[in-house]
């Protein structure tokens, strides 16, 4: 999956679900690009094609009812988590 705004570093070797070494997110109110950790008490905004969020390719894990989603066509979603 493509991501924007986020830097975020993998290790294939580990299990499905697991494989997430580390995250930094994009500063959306910073006039210069900053990038720091992903915090799992902070709410971030996600655009991405209805089909992941109805759990398309294996993705279940937006179909998560904590997880706010805003319909903008047919197509696109944005989720709040």
């Amino acid at each position: 999956m493509h991501s924007k705004g986020m830097y975020v570093t993998y290790d294939v070797t580990k299990e499905s679900g697991k494989r997430v070494v580390s995250a930094m997110a994009r500063c959306g109110d910073c006039r210069v690009p900053t990038y720091s950790p992903v915090q799992s008490n902070q709410t971030y905004s996600i655009l991405m094609p209805s089909f992941l969020v109805d759990g398309g390719d294996g993705f279940t894990v937006f179909k998560d009812k904590s997880i706010k989603v805003i319909t903008l066509g047919n197509c696109i979603r944005v989720c709040r988590a």
